[in-house]
């Protein structure tokens, strides 16, 4: 028979003990890691949302840096939908100002050439069935500089030609939606006065009516933009906390800013950043000895519930 006092074991005393200390040991060394893989896992979700709005805002940065110049405008107070609005270029043209079938500023044309084969590129696009405009010499002309109220004959907005004098009445730097233009390839030809050589092959407008455009660009400039994909526009809706794409809406006197109201509520649209806390777009047009300037804030939240406020500059070139 065994003797009692010589059994082993844990008494229930030793047994809460052991617990108790186990327990003291398990809350200190969550003190030292649980600290440190939060911060982990707030740094990381901070790092993706920075990776997330600076991607977004090179995106939008891109697009912008594509627009016709002067074509930018931002409404002053947005309310809940802050928004820029532009028109894409889809090709930059050099129009002949001598020689040949050149353009003319000082009476209606209907049909000229632009120096270099841009054939291929522009009929790709009619081929799609897109219906190609121009624009010469955009102004960014605003009453009051009201970006709602656009100058008719002098700006691409507003769609009514100048009742004149200046610029000359029945003109305007854009061609009508109902004036198409169509592309064709040209010989080489030679400019008649002070050239002694051929230049490269031209690359023929023809527009469906006579149209007088306002202002010869100094530069000799055309921009053609796409009909069918213009104008377009970034919008954010703060009630939703969205940032969305839009285009291929109709031009408006009044820049639109709201998602539900026409021309944006049927219009081709993407979402480009979602869980948006805060939004604004500003623009300050180019001046003599700087470009045009656009800056984007942009706040995203993040899961952890903190919003990243990012901010981006995009200059703009602004000689039409």
């Amino acid at each position: 028979m065994l003797n009692p006092r010589s059994q082993h074991g844990f008494t229930l005393i030793e047994a809460i003990l052991t617990l108790l200390i186990m327990s003291i040991m398990a809350t200190a060394m969550s003190t030292f890691i649980v600290g440190p893989v939060t911060g982990y896992i707030n740094a990381a979700q901070v790092s993706s949302t920075v990776d997330d709005g600076a991607r977004i805002l090179q995106n939008v940065s891109r697009d912008l840096r594509g627009a016709v110049p002067n074509t930018l405008r931002v409404k002053a107070s947005p309310g809940q939908y802050p928004a820029i609005e532009f028109v894409p270029v889809l090709a930059a043209l050099t129009y002949r100002a001598a020689g040949g079938n050149n353009l003319a500023f000082d009476q209606a044309v209907s049909e000229f050439d632009v120096i270099g084969d841009y054939s291929s590129q522009l009929s790709a696009a009619q081929v799609a069935g897109d219906a190609l405009g121009m624009v010469i010499f955009q102004q960014n002309a605003y009453t009051s500089g009201n970006y709602d109220q656009p100058m008719a004959g002098l700006n691409i907005y507003n769609a009514a030609t100048s009742a004149g004098p200046y610029p000359a009445a029945g003109t305007h730097v854009a061609l009508p939606a109902s004036n198409n233009l169509t592309v064709g390839q040209t010989s080489v030809a030679k400019f008649s006065a002070g050239w002694s050589g051929n230049i490269p092959e031209a690359t023929s407008i023809t527009l469906t009516a006579p149209f007088q455009f306002a202002f010869d660009s100094p530069q000799q400039k055309a921009f053609i933009f796409d009909r069918t994909a213009s104008p377009v526009t970034y919008l954010c809706d703060l009630n939703q906390g969205t940032l969305t794409r839009y285009w291929g809406y109709s031009f408006s006197v009044v820049e639109p800013n709201s998602s539900t109201s026409a021309p944006l509520s049927g219009a081709n649209n993407a979402v480009v950043a979602n869980n948006v806390a805060s939004c604004s777009f500003t623009y300050a047009p180019g001046v003599s000895y700087r470009a045009a300037v656009v800056t984007i804030y942009l706040g995203l939240k993040n899961n952890n519930g903190s919003t990243m406020l990012l901010i981006q500059e995009v200059q703009l070139p602004s000689s039409p």
